[in-house]
């Protein structure tokens, strides 16, 4: 508006060349008041082009607003809330986070959408799983540990992990809980090397005890072999389902099967039951072959 109204004061001050005079006399010539007439006109076409151009711009920002602006803030605040603490997520699964997967068939890293799976095996049994988002082993650690105590099971008195699981936070969480926790963290085997140890700059070297390795290396035997177990001989190597609610139950199915086929196994082994005769196997085998047919079961004596 300041800008107007400079512009009809120059132009109305251009109107009036002789404007003392025309004091004096009183009067306009015809000229003058024609002169006066188009000054007036041309200030206002020159104000209308103006507001049409300053409505113009405000319809096309107001346009991009509501067209572009404003859909895009609604979708990152959508994704927003579906990040949560993460900084990844799949399209076709919203609950699964991209991850370094060790199946990496082209070497090239690839991050494939995922979920990293926890489990505590006692005598290769599952005693617990947890489903987590996070792809690193380490902040998975006390989640796993915090729903196997809400599940009401015993209370461990030693945890046995690898180096994925070594961190501050973790050795913290383990005294305050206090059970004895054998989790080396990520640079142990390095500090454990000659050249480690010969260096002056290291100026302390933690203690090695041989019963503590002993115990240690029970956790190739324990959690490594059952996950070889479902992901090798039981052929699960991704899930089927999507969401997380959905995965935690299909893995829990796995986990059930994979629990009673062990047992089973170690049934069959410490049976001490002397096995059949080929012939009394052969007769029972007939009989129950008839009683699924439909026909009575006849018992054997």
């Amino acid at each position: 508006m300041k800008k107007f109204f400079i512009l009809a004061l120059a132009i109305v001050y251009a109107a009036f060349p002789n404007r003392s005079a025309g004091r004096q006399r009183g009067i306009l010539t015809a000229n003058q008041s024609i002169t006066i007439l188009q000054n007036i006109r041309a200030l206002s076409v020159s104000i209308i082009t103006i507001l049409r151009q300053a409505i113009r711009s405000k319809r096309k920002i107001y346009k991009k607003l509501k067209e572009d602006y404003l859909p895009r803030l609604k979708k990152y605040e959508a994704q927003l809330e579906i990040f949560g603490d993460r900084n990844s997520y799949s399209k076709t699964d919203h609950d699964a986070t991209f991850m370094r997967m060790k199946e990496d068939h082209m070497k090239n890293g690839q991050l494939k959408p995922g979920y990293n799976v926890q489990i505590g095996t006692e005598d290769q049994l599952i005693l617990g799983y947890t489903i987590h988002q996070r792809p690193t082993d380490t902040r998975c650690f006390v989640p796993h540990l915090e729903k196997l105590k809400a599940s009401g099971l015993p209370k461990p008195k030693r945890i046995i992990a690898d180096a994925g699981y070594g961190g501050e936070a973790n050795y913290l969480y383990a005294h305050e809980e206090e059970f004895e926790a054998l989790i080396p963290y990520n640079t142990m085997r390095k500090e454990e090397t000659r050249a480690y140890k010969k260096d002056i700059r290291n100026v302390s070297n933690w203690e090695y005890r041989e019963k503590d390795e002993q115990i240690y290396a029970r956790r190739k035997i324990e959690v490594e072999s059952v996950f070889g177990h479902i992901k090798g001989n039981r052929s699960f190597r991704r899930f089927s389902l999507r969401g997380l609610e959905k995965v935690n139950i299909e893995f829990g199915l796995g986990a059930i099967v994979h629990n009673l086929l062990k047992q089973a196994e170690k049934n069959r082994l410490f049976q001490k039951e002397e096995k059949p005769s080929r012939k009394l196997f052969s007769q029972r085998f007939f009989l129950f072959k008839k009683g699924l047919l439909g026909q009575p079961l006849l018992s054997v004596v």
